[in-house]
């Protein structure tokens, strides 16, 4: 005939073997991740990393463990963290046009934009005489307001 062999089924775990997170250590395994295995006694899937007990829900959390390990949350991208460095030449320029020093502090930044914004908006400075150096000193402080901001010195 032409029937097929059906197919091999993987061998289950014999009531003598650990689940693989019993076999890692308790330090790896966070408070949240901890009182969910707990939960779920029969659990016998991956654990998941570090991310899962810093950036996961309570409810992704219990998912995926009521899952067996098979429903996790989609990656989410970790908060960034930039080193701020208020002298890098890079910066220079753009603590300058918000008339700063280097390495002023977030909310100096904040309130010299937001004077040098208030002051210099087009449609402030749309009928005065200088109307196009005032959108050009607009432009540059907005620039060098969101520079600073990506730098996270803002």
């Amino acid at each position: 005939g032409g029937g097929r062999a059906p197919e091999p089924k993987a061998p289950k775990p014999s009531a003598s073997q650990k689940p693989t997170w019993e076999s890692e250590s308790d330090a790896e395994i966070g408070p949240r991740c901890a009182k969910l295995l707990e939960e779920f006694s029969s659990f016998s899937g991956d654990l998941p990393g570090a991310d899962a007990e810093n950036y996961w829900t309570d409810d992704e959390l219990r998912q995926y463990f009521f899952s067996n390990g098979y429903i996790a949350p989609p990656p989410k991208s970790r908060p960034k963290t930039k080193s701020i460095r208020p002298h890098d030449p890079v910066l220079l320029p753009h603590y300058r046009v918000l008339g700063l020093e280097p390495g002023a502090e977030r909310e100096s930044i904040r309130r010299a934009y937001r004077q040098l914004a208030l002051r210099h908006h087009p449609d402030k400075t749309q009928s005065s005489p200088h109307a196009v150096a005032s959108e050009v000193t607009f432009k540059a402080a907005t620039e060098a307001y969101e520079a600073l901001q990506q730098a996270g010195a803002a």
